[in-house]
């Protein structure tokens, strides 16, 4: 587990100005703008991570935290901006090679890209690649310190760690596939079968036309891998993977719209949460939209793959989110 200290902003930022005050002293920069600078960009990563930020605002934060890193080595923001953000892109889009299972490959993808993006852009090379490198290793370090499950692992380490899944155990005729993370000798047990399979009918079977969505992706095309965990981490390895990790025995929690009480996530909650990124490619957070109401500035923030999620739960047991936000980690 983090420390309570690494697994907070303050600590983020802290991280994030040691490797800003790095970085400038090296390119023979200003050490204390370099620091505050890395502090920021710390900072920034870590509230992303924490809001699970996806879509254009994820795209938003890791182009500053590349803007700001070109800054630091005499570039433009603007040419750091482009080379992180659309790097990302490019990422998500290999997302699954070989390449991109380590944080290795990951960052020198990114910078790569970066660097090409930069020199179209009309910035320089070296300035971009840097930028959209040192983007991704802040999201590999906050990510490493500061699992977003709460686990031992974060669901990164457990999703990209191919050697220490079991072999599978499959459910309708092949077109579902349930591994163990641990080790390749971990075996899914008779009960974690039975307690997937039953979370999956009930998906199917009482999930209104959400559930049914699930059920025809997942009976045809290519085949979707569950990885159970017991670390605590819940999440798609990517949209559209059709490969996820879940802890059936999570201790998250939050509160039900429907009773005003706290209600634990059920499994088949968890299942179709992280089914619905997996296999339909539902996000977290869409685009906010402000407007204006009798006067007063209101803004509307849609949460696309929660609503998909309590359309399923409505039939199951009639429990209701409403919000990413509405969650808890370890018991609310």
């Amino acid at each position: 587990m983090a420390s309570p200290f690494l697994a907070s902003w303050y600590g983020a930022a802290a991280l994030g100005a040691i490797v800003g005050a790095v970085g400038a002293a090296v390119n023979g920069g200003n050490i204390l703008k370099g620091a505050f600078m890395g502090a920021l960009t710390g900072a920034l990563t870590f509230g992303a991570g924490q809001l699970g930020l996806q879509g254009l605002a994820e795209l938003a934060v890791q182009g500053v935290v590349g803007g700001i890193t070109s800054i630091l080595n005499g570039g433009k923001f603007g040419h750091g901006f482009a080379a992180a953000g659309l790097s990302m892109i490019a990422g998500g889009m290999l997302k699954g090679t070989k390449i991109m299972a380590k944080a290795a490959g990951r960052m020198l993808t990114r910078a790569v890209v970066g660097g090409t993006i930069s020199v179209i852009t009309g910035g320089k090379f070296g300035n971009g690649a840097v930028g959209a490198a040192f983007a991704q290793a802040s999201a590999e370090v906050i990510n490493s310190v500061n699992p977003s499950a709460g686990g031992a692992k974060s669901s990164q380490e457990i999703l990209s760690d191919t050697e220490n899944v079991g072999a599978g155990r499959e459910l309708y005729d092949g077109q579902v596939i349930v591994k163990k993370f641990g080790s390749t000798d971990s075996v899914v047990t008779d009960t974690e079968l039975a307690t997937v399979n039953d979370s999956l009918k009930d998906i199917f079977n009482k999930g209104g036309d959400g559930g049914a969505k699930l059920q025809q992706s997942m009976t045809s095309g290519d085949p979707t891998t569950i990885i159970l965990n017991d670390e605590g981490a819940n999440a798609a390895s990517g949209y559209y993977s059709r490969v996820l990790t879940v802890d059936l025995n999570s201790n998250h929690e939050f509160l039900n719209l429907t009773t005003s009480n706290f209600k634990a996530f059920s499994n088949s909650r968890l299942l179709a949460h992280e089914l619905g990124h997996a296999v339909l490619g539902k996000r977290d957070v869409g685009i906010s939209v402000s407007i204006s109401v009798m006067g007063k500035i209101k803004t509307f923030t849609p949460y696309p793959n929660v609503k998909f999620t309590d359309g399923i739960m409505k039939g199951i047991n009639g429990s209701v989110r409403g919000k990413y936000t509405n969650f808890c980690a370890q018991g609310c």
